[in-house]
């Protein structure tokens, strides 16, 4: 429910892992999705890519035909959809500003270059430290686009 409007019907894991709108993705899932603003990459894949505001572009699995033509895109990534890697590894690096130790996982709050902050899970023996520079990569099965009115692109059965 968001402001006495259903926004989504379906199981907890189809409401986790298919989000109908930005506000199911935000509100479901602890730590929350992460919501990025993106621009269109073209590509003759056939596939979207997108950019962030710092240039790192993240593949997804989504057809670029399925999207609107035009207006502003977020990307939705849960934080298993974001892996901690060695520096220099993944599409992209991170500053580690605050880790979490769960006993059975780890989740690693981390500033992208510019404003941008995202949240990555990990397994319980990660190393990553306060202050350090480490690579990230995205699984492009885990992106979600979010048009402009919220709007999850991959589904057509928002209510």
């Amino acid at each position: 429910m968001n402001q006495q409007r259903i926004e989504q019907i379906g199981t907890p894991s189809e409401v986790y892992d298919r989000p109908a709108t930005l506000f199911v993705a935000e509100f479901i899932g602890s730590p929350a999705m992460n919501i990025l603003p993106v621009t269109r990459v073209p590509t003759a894949a056939g596939l979207q890519r997108v950019k962030l505001g710092d240039g790192t572009e993240i593949d997804t699995l989504l057809a670029a035909a399925a999207l609107p033509k035009d207006g502003p895109l977020r990307i939705g990534l849960r934080p298993e959809s974001v892996a901690v890697c060695a520096p220099g590894g993944g599409s992209t690096s991170a500053v580690v500003e605050f880790v979490e130790f769960l006993g059975d996982r780890t989740h690693v709050y981390l500033s992208l270059a510019g404003e941008d902050r995202i949240v990555a899970l990990g397994a319980a023996s990660l190393a990553a430290r306060v202050g350090e520079t480490v690579g990230i990569r995205f699984d492009p099965a885990g992106a979600h686009l979010f048009d402009a009115q919220g709007r999850n692109c991959r589904r057509s059965d928002t209510i």
